[in-house]
């Protein structure tokens, strides 16, 4: 997974379809059980673009104050660069159902 910076979040997420951003701080334990379910639920054939931003940096707080992460684990979910939800904590059947609405557009019969 791609680690971004404050100046490379704009346009990361401007600049593909669908993606999720990992909020993370070296502190919580269970950002890597959160890595690591990320790297299972995205598959080569998904058209997911995933990266991390680490909370602990200080030059990337704007961006958290900005969506209101106050909670880590934290996900965000964007689709053409709009933010479509933001979940916190470890919830594997929450992720996946999240993983699953943001792709339902590109499979719905008749979209392009």
């Amino acid at each position: 997974m791609k680690e971004l910076t404050r100046e490379a979040f704009p346009e990361f997420i401007h600049s593909n379809e669908l993606v999720i951003i990992h909020f993370w701080a070296k502190w919580d334990r269970y950002d890597e059980q959160m890595k690591n379910l990320l790297k299972l639920e995205i598959r080569s054939e998904r058209a997911l673009a995933v990266a991390t931003i680490d909370t602990g940096i200080e030059e990337n707080w704007p961006i958290c104050q900005e969506l209101g992460i106050r909670n880590l684990p934290s996900l965000a979910f964007y689709r053409s660069g709009s933010l479509v939800k933001l979940i916190t904590g470890l919830g594997v059947a929450g992720v996946r159902a999240a993983i699953e609405e943001l792709e339902a557009p590109l499979r719905a019969p008749g979209c392009l």
